[in-house]
């Protein structure tokens, strides 16, 4: 990306090939405003994605992880920044499926350490790491998505409100109608 398309797209959006993304909705939230200021700030860099951190990957207080499931967002300035400077050194001889956590890490350690809230006007998440059922339904439902459901979610969304003031939302508050991805 960094070598052949960093200067054609204002915006790189990594996942896997088992995320549903609504690029309407993406494009919409990249042309707000909100991202326009938050971008023209040196040494500020749009990256957005849903932020995570529980007892099985916990992180440093007032820190996260992006989830991987519905992926994350990157400025041009960002990808630059971070290919020319963390990229570099960290975990660079590291090869395993959990790109997310060590992307992050690395952001926090050598980059920044201010990420953008994703999240719509009403504080409902625009990123979804699964799927649709699972977050309109969650947490009164009958099905056992395992892990996810049982610590996974609950931990991320109490950590977030308690870090950093976000209301622990669910069902169909949790699910901006400005919804960016899901995870299948």
């Amino acid at each position: 990306l960094y070598d052949n398309f960093l200067d054609d797209y204002d915006f790189f959006h990594f996942s896997g090939d088992d995320t549903y993304l609504l690029v309407e909705n993406l494009k919409e939230l990249l042309a707000s405003d909100k991202v326009k200021e938050w971008e023209v700030v040196p040494d500020q860099y749009f990256i957005g994605g849903f932020w995570l951190n529980w007892r099985g990957v916990k992180f440093p207080k007032g820190q996260f992880y992006l989830g991987g499931g519905s992926g994350y967002t990157l400025s041009r300035k960002a990808l630059k920044a971070h290919v020319e400077g963390p990229l570099q050194t960290c975990n660079v001889t590291t090869d395993n499926a959990m790109e997310d956590i060590f992307f992050t890490k690395c952001i926090f350690q050598q980059l920044t350490t201010k990420f953008f809230d994703t999240r719509d006007e009403f504080g409902a998440h625009r990123y979804h790491q699964n799927n649709i059922t699972v977050h309109s339904t969650w947490p009164d439902t009958d099905k056992n998505y395992g892990l996810w459901t049982r610590a996974v979610l609950p931990q991320s969304l109490k950590y977030v409100e308690e870090e950093f003031g976000f209301p622990y939302v669910v069902k169909e508050k949790y699910i901006s109608n400005s919804s960016v991805a899901f995870h299948r």
